[in-house]
């Protein structure tokens, strides 16, 4: 894969954190706790989404192919929000909006208020596992006010998406989670890879082994060709699934900061390649997001894939996977340059973290 490919991606999406502030403490999630972040007000707000329009427009998606996702915290905390929404509806035809909230201030009026945004795609709502735990993961009351949320939301006939980072504690509950939510009509489930930062350090001892990651992929192949039955419920692959998607009749689907195909923007403006790969390559204010996108020379030495350690670019597999999942692995070693921990082909348990901590700098490929 050459590197002009990054910047002719078939389809681009921006994930926006307009908010840091969360009623939830959630144990897995990737904030650090205790941070607090400025947000901008909404003036400032309809000016980054100029620049996300501009950026959309120069790598030519529109449409399906261009997506804004609406997260924080929890972004129906955010003042302002449904005013910011309906200006979104200005530029319907543009691009599309999905919502990534935990839906415990989804009411009657809200899930209205919802289904009047023409912009939106859809709504997707955490959960961890079936009631205790994912109770004792989110919160005591966060799953019921979950389903409630997610009850009020199919009543208006708004598509939903629930996401869940897979561990050892959720794992056994996945089969039945996955009935439980087409029943109560969940469009899509999606179930991400765990990446052990910020507060979800904790929960590192749940974490995976590469073994049981496979195992626990084969078992979603075999659940998602059950469900895939019922037409209207299907489960969906995550862009941290690169380590798999060199399977028989797995898309090509590599982790997003290495396709290109990405870009976060922070609660203060500061641009990541991906939320849960918390390197800062700029920040909007200083820097718009199309030069960022298309000049910075982070994100060249992120998404070239010779800059990748030798481990993976001698495998058979290389150019399927690209390196595995970037987020987990700068995580899990402190680089985003070493292999995917998680990968069978190399490991089979979770190798120790300090095993690249100690090889010599190299000099990066930048463009």
């Amino acid at each position: 894969m050459s590197l002009p490919y990054f910047l002719s991606p078939s389809r681009f999406i921006i994930q926006w954190h307009i908010t840091e502030r969360c009623n939830w403490h959630c144990r897995h999630c990737y904030r650090q706790e205790g941070l607090s972040i400025p947000e901008f007000d909404i003036k400032v707000l309809r000016n980054i989404l100029g620049q996300c329009l501009a950026l959309f427009h120069a790598l030519r998606v529109r449409g399906h192919r261009a997506r804004i996702d609406i997260g924080g915290g929890e972004p129906f905390l955010k003042k302002d929000l449904f005013k910011f929404l309906t200006f979104l509806d200005k530029y319907k035809d543009l691009f599309r909006v999905a919502i990534m909230t935990n839906g415990s201030f989804i009411t009657e009026k809200t899930a209205e208020a919802i289904k009047k945004i023409r912009t939106l795609g859809s709504i997707q709502i955490s959960l961890e596992g079936l009631c205790d735990t994912n109770d004792e993961i989110r919160g005591k009351g966060s799953f019921e006010k979950a389903i409630k949320a997610i009850r009020l939301l199919k009543k208006h006939k708004i598509h939903i998406r629930v996401s869940l980072t897979l561990t050892r504690k959720n794992l056994p509950e996945v089969k039945t989670l996955a009935f439980f939510l087409k029943e109560v009509g969940v469009n899509s489930f999606a179930i991400r890879r765990y990446v052990p930062i910020g507060r979800g350090k904790e929960l590192e001892k749940d974490m995976l082994s590469p073994l049981e990651l496979r195992e626990a992929y084969y078992k979603r192949e075999e659940l998602k060709k059950k469900l895939d039955e019922y037409k209207k419920f299907t489960i969906v692959y995550g862009c941290e699934d690169g380590i798999f998607c060199c399977q028989d009749g797995r898309p090509f689907n590599p982790c997003a900061v290495i396709k290109g195909d990405h870009l976060n923007i922070f609660a203060n403006g500061d641009i990541l390649a991906c939320r849960r790969f918390p390197i800062v390559v700029g920040n909007i204010q200083k820097k718009d997001l199309l030069n960022t996108h298309f000049s910075s020379q982070e994100l060249y030495k992120y998404r070239d894939p010779q800059n990748l350690h030798p481990l993976c670019k001698k495998c058979s597999y290389f150019n399927l996977c690209l390196g595995g999942a970037k987020c987990v692995t700068s995580a899990y070693f402190g680089t985003p340059f070493a292999p995917d921990p998680q990968c069978w082909r190399l490991f089979k348990e979770l190798p120790d973290q300090q095993m690249f901590s100690k090889e010599p700098q190299k000099e990066w490929r930048l463009k």
